[in-house]
């Protein structure tokens, strides 16, 4: 897949290590305080995500954003043809990279396991 600056902006990478939700302890989601126990942490440079699950994810790459700026981050229409869909999230000022497991989601929409 490709990456670097595009036409329409910068294609990230996500890193090698995914937070996976699993729902095996019949746990209540609570968005406030996710219970550890409910992910499932992979290290690999493709993760399995189950159908209508998620995966967390973070950025390889590392960007210097000044205070003033916003920037957002959207899934590519390439993953979403095939059942990823990632969640609009912005870039936080200061923060320079995707870097906080909450602020990257992968949600597979699709009936199958997909590959990242």
């Amino acid at each position: 897949m490709s990456y670097g600056l595009s036409s329409y902006g910068y294609d990230l990478r996500v890193a090698d290590e995914f937070k996976i939700f699993t729902n095996v302890n019949s746990s209540i989601v609570d968005p406030k305080h996710f219970d550890e126990k409910s992910f499932v942490t992979v290290r690999s440079d493709v993760a399995i995500v189950p159908p209508n699950s998620f995966a967390l994810a973070r950025s390889v790459e590392y960007f210097k954003i000044p205070r003033d700026v916003l920037t957002i981050c959207v899934g590519k229409s390439t993953y979403a043809r095939c059942g990823i869909i990632v969640n609009v999230t912005t870039v936080r000022a200061g923060v320079g990279r995707v870097r906080d497991f909450g602020d990257l989601e992968l949600y597979a929409a699709a009936c199958a396991h997909l590959r990242e």
